[in-house]
């Protein structure tokens, strides 16, 4: 595939920040407990609110990467720091 010149590659992508539906903060607080939560009780919860089953697996996915929220065989929760 050829690009014209004068078009920029990098300028055409939208940094995933900007398509984010809401903060991080504001996730944790919406969805999750102290106490686990599984993931299927977050999703239902989501839905109610308009945010679809993959962005909130990727939400979930995200922050128990980076060891913001936990994550064991009863569900997901808040870390206490």
């Amino acid at each position: 595939m050829r690009l014209a010149p004068e078009l920029n590659p990098e300028a055409l992508r939208t940094p995933q920040s900007k398509n984010k539906l809401m903060t991080d903060e504001i996730f944790i607080e919406t969805y999750l407990k102290d106490s686990p939560t599984r993931q299927s009780e977050i999703v239902r919860m989501g839905d109610k609110k308009g945010v679809s089953e993959s962005s909130i697996k990727r939400y979930l996915e995200r922050l128990t990467e980076s060891g913001v929220i936990g994550k064991g065989s009863m569900g997901y929760w808040r870390k206490n720091e």
